[in-house]
């Protein structure tokens, strides 16, 4: 079953088949929710994260804030799962991949994270600052 990036992630479409908001109002509520990320309030927004994925799934932005909410409040499993879900919808972001890294780290899972930021490199991600970042941690794993 080949589908579109357009049939999964609902791009192009007014809104997700499972939300009862429209893309502007679901980019307003996100955008709230780095308004409490931003202000320390990881709870709160992290809670309109986890309803923004649930009426869009195929939204890695939304995962990836809602992992970010998570690792900022120390559950470093919970976002690592956020953070793989953002991966899977989008593998050639490394962004998603390098925070998936960190939490495994953080875990104490070295050869984990070394498995993830090895992907990361291998991606040659336009951004040296990725690349760098990515290249500092792969040492703090050997």
């Amino acid at each position: 079953m080949n589908q579109t990036n357009e049939e999964v992630t609902g791009e192009g479409t007014e809104n997700s088949l499972l939300s009862p908001l429209s893309q502007p109002q679901m980019d307003a509520v996100y955008a709230y929710g780095m308004q409490l990320f931003s202000a320390g309030s990881y709870k709160k927004a992290e809670e309109l994260f986890a309803g923004l994925c649930l009426f869009d799934i195929a939204q890695p932005r939304y995962w990836q804030a809602k992992g970010d909410c998570r690792s900022k409040q120390g559950d470093y499993h919970g976002a690592y799962r956020c953070f793989s879900a953002a991966s899977t919808i989008a593998p050639k972001e490394p962004k998603h991949l390098l925070s998936a890294a960190l939490c495994q780290i953080r875990l104490s899972k070295p050869s984990l994270a070394k498995t993830c930021l090895e992907q990361v490199l291998a991606m040659n991600p336009d951004d040296l600052l990725t690349t760098k970042k990515a290249q500092a941690l792969l040492q703090q794993c050997q």
